[in-house]
């Protein structure tokens, strides 16, 4: 393997243009969905203020949400991944390990629910009360296991060389696998922050290390590879005069180390909550 330190050194080269031409902010559907979610949300964020109730620390972490998915999906960055392998990763890693949890931790449904007229919320606790069926769905497929294996198909389906490549050629493709690694992240956090309300913390902390373990084992992969794995990148790394190979190190290393110590971070807390949540059932007791 060729050695890192000289694929770090590479880093800096991303802030250049390509072929003369500078990297810029973008701007498409995408980012029109996010200012709809965002000026909904302050919509309903304001009647529930008006009613008395405060969600300043979940405001901002939606907020703050959706400028990682701004900076992740429509900055300079999103433009550079297309030429450096490991600045897609780190576009990668910001919405799976970053923005997702940070909306989950909003908790942004129930202020979504309020920005709608109040028949449609009324409407909408109706049916959610009588539709024992799609809430025992709901469950299941936010549950541990369904979230775990969702999200770990994702994240090793699009790192598949066909796929990944695929990608890189068709825009539409494109979307579709940030939409599923932003997805199935967000199912993975929110059924991982559940087991902590459901009592379920060991399932919760299962679920991080699991997911640590196999995501390092994907990223140590790219990082040990002898060969590049998606040629297509090695093409337009040459064309800035970079190493294809370094590149991939690069990324493999990130998914490893950076990537990876999230999910024990968030294993840790899940245990650190779980933990308490046990000693004050044990004092109730008492």
């Amino acid at each position: 393997m060729r050695t890192l330190p000289i694929a770090v050194a590479l880093m800096p080269a991303a802030v250049h243009a390509h072929d003369g031409h500078a990297h810029g902010w973008s701007f498409n559907y995408v980012f029109l969905l996010i200012l709809l979610a965002a000026a909904w949300y302050g919509f309903g964020w304001r009647r529930l203020w008006l009613n008395g109730s405060r969600r300043v620390s979940q405001g901002a972490s939606h907020y703050a949400g959706l400028l990682v998915m701004v900076i992740a999906l429509h900055s300079p960055l999103a433009a550079i991944s297309a030429e450096r392998v490991s600045m897609h990763m780190i576009q990668h890693m910001l919405l799976i390990v970053v923005a997702a949890p940070l909306l989950v931790f909003a908790s942004p449904l129930p202020v979504y629910l309020w920005a709608l007229p109040e028949d449609l919320r009324h409407g909408f606790a109706r049916w959610r009360s009588r539709s024992r069926g799609t809430i025992s769905g709901w469950r299941a497929l936010t549950s541990p296991g369904a979230a775990w294996i969702v999200h770990g198909i994702a994240l090793w389906a699009w790192h598949l060389p066909a796929l990944y490549e695929a990608a890189l050629r068709d825009s539409l493709l494109h979307d579709l696998e940030h939409a599923s690694f932003f997805f199935s992240a967000l199912l993975f956090w929110w059924a991982a922050w559940s087991t902590v309300r459901r009592e379920r913390g060991a399932a919760g902390v299962l679920l991080m290390f699991t997911t640590l373990m196999h995501s390092g084992l994907l990223g140590a992969l790219m990082t040990f590879a002898s060969t590049p794995w998606y040629g297509e990148y090695v093409e337009r790394a040459r064309g800035l005069g970079l190493d294809g190979l370094q590149d991939q190190q690069l990324a493999g290393l990130l998914m490893w180390v950076p990537m990876g110590a999230t999910y024990l971070v968030g294993g840790m807390l899940i245990f650190a909550l779980w933990f308490r949540e046990l000693e004050r059932r044990s004092l109730r007791r008492i």
